[in-house]
């Protein structure tokens, strides 16, 4: 069952986040609760122009038939 995700339109205020010493990026709440995003996610990351962007992602579990 896939979450349906809600498009919004929001301000594009930059904030800046830290990297941490084991490489990792805390995600701002206020992107986390547009994008519905929970514990356990999966993000697509990928370095476009110098930037790097997560897009998020959902997996289908290869232990269940796919729907037919």
């Amino acid at each position: 069952m896939e979450r349906q995700r809600r498009e919004r339109k929001t301000e594009k205020r930059p904030q800046a986040v830290k990297l941490g010493a084991t490489h990792q990026v805390v995600i701002p709440k206020r992107i986390v609760e547009e994008l519905e995003l929970v514990p356990g996610d999966y993000l697509e990351v990928e370095l476009q122009g110098g930037k790097v962007t997560f897009t998020p992602k959902t997996l289908v579990d290869r232990a269940r038939p796919p729907d037919k």
